[in-house]
């Protein structure tokens, strides 16, 4: 169990969704660095 102030509560939230937001933006990255190399694989 977590335990710590409110505030901090709402820090960790806002962290783990900042967190979310990079893995979705390094996801895409990484399918669009995928595409790239089949189109240079299919060549």
């Amino acid at each position: 169990v977590y335990k710590g102030s409110p505030a901090d509560k709402v820090g960790v939230r806002s962290g783990d969704s900042i967190n979310a937001v990079n893995g979705r933006k390094l996801c895409g990255g990484l399918q669009e660095y995928a595409k790239l190399l089949n189109d240079e694989s299919d060549m």
